[in-house]
């Protein structure tokens, strides 16, 4: 696609986890979402090494652009929902595919619609696939 033009070039990267559900992860007061793993809610601190220690990598060796997109599944569809709703200026495309939306009671589902309203004015894509639809009302709204 990208020889016959269909989609401008671009870099992928694959960032390999030590503590996946620790890094994906908002904080929470959920019982069961604390059984999950012994350490979460670490996704600040995976957001601040993508963008202070990641990017600037990446940028230094390749020539790059500002565009930038995030893809991720289950609790990796979370962790690409948060980022969109608390630093929506940190990428340009945002893919989830079945994020883990109930994490936290739902917190995420129940704060977009005020979220939302506070996103900037540039242009953000957002592809969002999820097998509960009747669930994520609220989300509706990201569909754009």
């Amino acid at each position: 696609m990208i020889k016959a033009k269909k989609i401008p070039a671009f870099i992928l990267v694959g960032i390999e986890n030590t503590q996946r559900r620790r890094d994906l992860t908002g904080p929470t007061e959920v019982a069961e979402d604390k059984e999950i793993a012994p350490v979460v809610g670490g996704s600040e601190k995976f957001r601040a090494f993508l963008k202070e220690e990641l990017f600037p990598e990446i940028s230094s060796r390749y020539k790059t652009t500002s565009d930038r997109g995030i893809l991720g599944e289950s609790l990796a569809g979370l962790f690409v929902m948060e980022t969109f709703l608390l630093q929506p200026d940190m990428f340009t495309y945002y893919i989830a595919f079945d994020p883990s939306l109930w994490w936290n009671d739902n917190a995420l589902v129940k704060a977009a619609k005020n979220t939302l309203g506070h996103l900037p004015a540039d242009k953000k894509t957002v592809w969002f696939a999820g097998l509960q639809i009747s669930q994520l009302t609220p989300m509706n709204l990201l569909l754009f």
